[in-house]
């Protein structure tokens, strides 16, 4: 008799991902391949080069979804984050060979309508809300090179660079926003979990 996976959490899909189930890994591309597909295609607007990304996600969860651990946080915001890095990775290669990397187009008219659906995107966008004011709450170095580095999808060096710093001081600041960071969501998350 088929086992029905809809009511399971995330945290437990990927688990059984983690064991090699496939139905498992399918409904987690159903839950989350639209998002995926979004979060590339804002920021690389190319559709090709998205789908390609949003491949490469699922792919990279099949192999290791083991690196996963609930205790360090919620499960879309591991998978979303992986979709981020492949797509700033993809932004910093363009650079780097010297091609343009367009920020607007008629390609960004297609996200809103293979876009998540309204619970994913409510609940995406709560957690961007929460990271944003952390963010905003970090000291004005810190929160300037995590910006560039997440948002502007710039290298360490190219921080550097532009704001005409020693890389060293701006690889300190960066280990340090990002350790404020951490820490301010863990007690979120704790704050969430204890008024449960």
């Amino acid at each position: 008799m088929p086992v029905d996976y809809t009511p399971l959490l995330d945290e437990e899909l990927a688990a059984r991902i983690a064991q090699g189930d496939r139905e498992a890994l399918g409904l987690v591309y159903d839950r989350y391949a639209r998002v995926v597909f979004s979060i590339s295609l804002r920021l690389l607007n190319d559709r090709t080069v998205a789908e390609e990304i949003t491949q490469e996600v699922f792919v990279n969860l099949w192999l290791r979804a083991g690196t996963y651990h609930a205790e360090k946080g919620k499960f879309s915001t591991w998978l979303l984050s992986i979709a981020h890095n492949r797509a700033v990775d993809h932004l910093r290669r363009m650079r780097r060979e010297g091609k343009s990397v367009p920020l607007e187009g008629p390609e960004m008219d297609h996200a809103a309508t293979d876009g998540p659906d309204p619970a994913q995107e409510s609940a995406l966008l709560a957690d961007r809300q929460v990271v944003q004011r952390s963010v905003d709450q970090l000291p004005p170095q810190q929160r300037e090179v995590l910006v560039l580095a997440y948002y502007r999808g710039l290298t360490q060096v190219e921080i550097a660079n532009q704001l005409g710093a020693p890389l060293g001081t701006i690889k300190t600041r960066m280990r340090l926003g990002l350790l404020k960071l951490r820490d301010m969501l863990r007690n979120l998350n704790r704050e969430e979990s204890d008024s449960r």
